[in-house]
C-alpha cells in the first residue's frame, strides 16, 4: 500500500495555478508596441539609406 504525501501546513491561500486569476489583469491587451515609451519604433529603411551603406562599403575597400 502506498503511502500518501501530505504537503506541510502552510498559511491558506491561492494554488499557485490560480493566482493568474486572482491577480487584476496587467493592462498588456490594451498597450501597443507604438503606445509604450520604452520602445522606440524602428526607423523606415529606404532604398536611400541601402545605398549610402553600399557607398560606405566600396569607400572602405
Amino acid at each position: 500500500m502506498k503511502k500518501l504525501i501530505i504537503p506541510p501546513a502552510g498559511p491558506p491561500g491561492p494554488i499557485p495555478g490560480d493566482i493568474s486569476a486572482t491577480e487584476p489583469p496587467k493592462s498588456q491587451p490594451e498597450r501597443t508596441l507604438s503606445m509604450d515609451p520604452n520602445v522606440l519604433p524602428a526607423p523606415p529603411v529606404t532604398a536611400a539609406s541601402d545605398e549610402e551603406l553600399k557607398r560606405r562599403n566600396d569607400d572602405k575597400r
